[in-house]
C-alpha cells in the first residue's frame, strides 16, 4: 500500500442490539432515513467462500442468527456521530433501552475496508434468472440471464437484506417484467430500477430522499451499462401523476404507509405494486392501507420476518 493510500481513512460504526430486537431496531432505522447501513460484520466475522456454488438465498439467516451488529461507514467521523445521535433519538418507541446498545468506533484505512466488503457482500442468485454481483466477481461465472454489479456504498440495497429479495424475486416470478414505464421509491443503490431496466423495461425513475443514495444509484447504473436510467433526490408526491405501470417501493411499514396515497397518484390504471419492507406482525394492518388507496394485493410472499407483496390499482 502506498503512503498516500495509507492516508485516506474510513470511519466505521458498529452498532449491536439483542439478538430479539434486531429486525425492530433495523425497521426504526429505516423509519429514521438511516438507510446507510450494511447487516453482518464488515470486519471478516463471517467466514464466506466466493463462487457460483455458494449463490445460497439463506447463507446470511444460517450463519447470522440475529448477532452480527449493523455497520455504517463514512470518510467523516462527524457524519457518523450525527449518525448515532439519530440512530439513539427514539428507542423507546422500539423498546429498546439505550443500555442495550452496544457502539463500537473503528478506523479503516481504505484499501481495508474495501477488502473487508468482500468478506460480507455475497453474490446472490434471485429466481434463478439473476445474479447480483459486487465489483470484485466476473459475471462470466455466473451462467444466468442478468447480472447486476453493485458497488458497497452508503446506500441500502446490495440484495444482501430479505426485502430486496423478495422485491426482485416477487417481480421475476409475478409480473410480465417487461413495463413502460417504472418508479422505484426509495432506490436507495438503485439495484431494483437497474433489475428492471436489464430485463427490458423502458423508461425508469428512483427517487430517493436521501441524496447520497440518489448519487450511488447514479454511479451504479452508469457501472451496469444504464447511464439513460433518471434518479431524483425528490419526494415521490412531486412527481408526475398517473404515470408509472410498474411501482417498486422497498420502505418499512410506517414511512410506507404514509407514501400510499401519493404512489397511488404516480400510478395509472391497472398499475403493478411490488413492494417490501413489512413485517410479518404488520401484514393485516399494511394489507387494510393498500386497499383503502385502492391497490388489491394479488401475491404474499414471506422471508423470515419479512412479507413482500404484488399489488393491483384497481381501473
Amino acid at each position: 500500500m502506498s503512503t498516500q493510500e495509507s492516508l485516506v481513512m474510513t470511519y466505521e460504526l458498529s452498532i449491536k442490539v439483542p439478538a430479539h430486537k434486531k429486525e425492530a431496531f433495523i425497521g426504526y432505522l429505516l423509519s429514521m432515513g438511516l438507510s446507510g447501513f450494511v447487516e453482518g460484520a464488515l470486519d471478516c466475522d463471517i467466514p464466506f467462500e466466493y463462487g457460483p456454488d455458494h449463490l445460497h438465498h439463506d447463507y446470511y439467516v444460517d450463519h447470522d442468527n440475529g448477532e452480527n451488529p449493523l455497520m455504517f461507514y463514512a470518510a467523516e467521523r462527524g457524519e457518523l456521530e450525527a449518525t448515532l445521535a439519530k440512530a439513539l433519538a427514539n428507542l423507546d418507541a422500539i423498546g429498546l433501552k439505550e443500555g442495550e446498545v452496544q457502539v463500537v468506533w473503528k478506523t479503516m484505512s481504505e484499501n481495508s475496508w474495501k477488502e473487508s466488503w468482500k468478506e460480507s457482500f455475497r453474490p446472490l442468485l434471485i429466481a434463478q434468472e439473476l445474479a447480483i454481483l459486487p465489483p470484485w466477481e466476473s459475471p462470466a461465472d455466473f451462467p444466468v440471464a442478468v447480472h447486476v454489479v453493485i458497488n458497497p456504498g452508503m446506500a441500502f440495497g446490495t440484495g444482501q437484506h430479505e426485502t430486496t429479495q423478495l422485491c426482485l424475486q416477487l417481480y421475476l416470478e409475478q409480473t410480465p417484467r417487461v413495463f413502460e414505464s417504472v418508479l422505484d421509491v426509495g432506490t436507495g443503490s438503485g439495484i431494483l430500477a437497474i433489475a428492471a431496466r436489464k430485463f427490458g423495461c423502458q423508461e425508469l425513475l428512483g427517487c430517493d430522499i436521501d441524496a447520497a443514495s440518489v448519487s450511488i444509484a447514479r454511479d451504479n447504473a452508469v457501472a451496469n451499462g444504464c447511464p439513460e436510467l433518471e434518479f431524483t433526490n425528490d419526494d415521490v408526491s412531486l412527481l408526475p401523476a398517473k404515470s408509472f405501470d410498474l411501482i417498486f417501493a422497498n420502505i418499512t411499514a410506517r414511512p410506507l404507509i404514509s407514501l400510499l396515497r401519493p404512489i397511488a397518484a404516480t400510478a395509472l390504471p391497472n398499475a403493478t405494486l411490488i413492494t417490501s419492507g413489512i413485517l410479518v406482525t404488520e401484514r393485516h394492518e399494511f394489507e387494510a392501507a393498500l386497499e383503502d388507496v385502492g391497490f388489491s394485493v394479488t401475491h404474499v410472499l414471506q422471508k423470515n420476518d419479512w412479507i413482500g407483496f404484488v399489488a393491483r390499482l384497481r381501473a
